[in-house]
């Protein structure tokens, strides 16, 4: 969302701007020309599908995501052990805790 707010209000002519370097910077490498109409042409289509805020927002929603689904499965399955254990002393109450405990003092 904020993304889409700094875009649209104060970054309107981000796509122009970094068009320009992209061109500037194909040109600079030496590319032909008809390298350079291609990207030019590419640059034009990005820019009519970033104006799009649908199609913006979605972009701008699949950049962190894979991030942080990575992050919540990993949390979910240490959580997840955390739970099995608590379950188990619960289930077990006091013997599990007996147990430990003469299983940590016997020789």
């Amino acid at each position: 969302m904020q993304q889409e707010i700094l875009y649209f209000n104060f970054m309107p002519d981000f796509v122009d701007k970094y068009s320009s370097y992209v061109i500037e910077k194909a040109s600079a490498s030496g590319a032909s020309q008809q390298a350079i109409d291609a990207q030019l042409q590419q640059m034009k289509s990005f820019k009519a599908m970033y104006d799009n805020p649908f199609i913006n927002a979605a972009i701008t929603f699949t950049e962190p995501f894979p991030i942080g689904l990575i992050v919540t499965l990993i949390s979910a399955a240490i959580l997840r052990k955390e739970d099995n254990c608590r379950n188990a002393m619960s289930q077990y109450g006091h013997e599990a805790l007996h147990w430990r405990e003469v299983s940590t003092t016997s020789p």
